[in-house]
């Protein structure tokens, strides 16, 4: 009976992790086929449905929001729209796929597909989507100090570093979801049920 149990969570965890996988796939095929990858012009590539200027807003939105905090660090910059120039020549731009989108488009499908009920679901994919926003505004505000400060290092720490950091707290909260808080559910739901089990008896009886 306990090897049972034992191969029935070990079944459960390989379920868990291809789920994340495929999430992880699913997430990349759905930006790469409804969004052009461009620096200078992002659009959404669909018949029916042009959202470009929201994308466009939106990358305004996030500029002006880090600007905000980069004001605490004392630094000589001039922002202009989604752009920023230092003093030292040199300039980082905010465009559609420094905004975090395709980070919360994965983090929301990992969770969508795991196991749990989706009543339960949707307030933690809600938490966990400002969760990512907060940490895609750190991220954008570290390279930013990077142009300044470090350039050599950019590339590094945009392409490589930051990008590594990104996904792995996204893992981190798909395994917050899986190893404690859904269990949580779960078991509140089976006390839930054997209750109502008991209440009948009672009754029955």
């Amino acid at each position: 009976m306990k090897k049972e149990i034992k191969f029935s969570k070990q079944a459960e965890s390989y379920k868990d992790i291809i789920s994340f996988i495929f999430a992880l796939i699913l997430s990349q095929l759905i930006w790469k086929v409804m969004f052009y990858d461009d620096f200078d012009n992002c659009r959404w590539d669909s018949k029916y449905l042009n959202i470009t200027h929201i994308i466009d807003n939106y990358c305004f939105f996030i500029a002006n929001i880090a600007e905000k905090y980069l004001k605490y660090f004392n630094i000589e910059y001039v922002q202009n729209g989604n752009m920023f120039y230092f003093d030292n020549n040199t300039s980082l731009g905010i465009v559609w796929g420094c905004t975090g989108i395709k980070q919360t488009i994965v983090f929301i499908i990992s969770i969508l597909l795991s196991r749990g009920s989706i009543i339960y679901k949707i307030p933690y994919i809600i938490s966990g989507s400002i969760l990512v926003f907060c940490i895609n505004i750190f991220r954008i505000l570290m390279l930013l100090l990077t142009t300044l400060h470090r350039v050599d290092l950019f590339y590094i720490m945009h392409e490589y570093f930051f990008k590594i950091l990104f996904y792995v707290f996204i893992f981190f909260l798909w395994a917050i979801w899986i190893e404690i808080i859904l269990p949580k559910f779960l078991k509140n739901k089976k006390k839930n049920a054997e209750k109502i089990i008991r209440n009948k008896s009672e009754i029955a009886i």
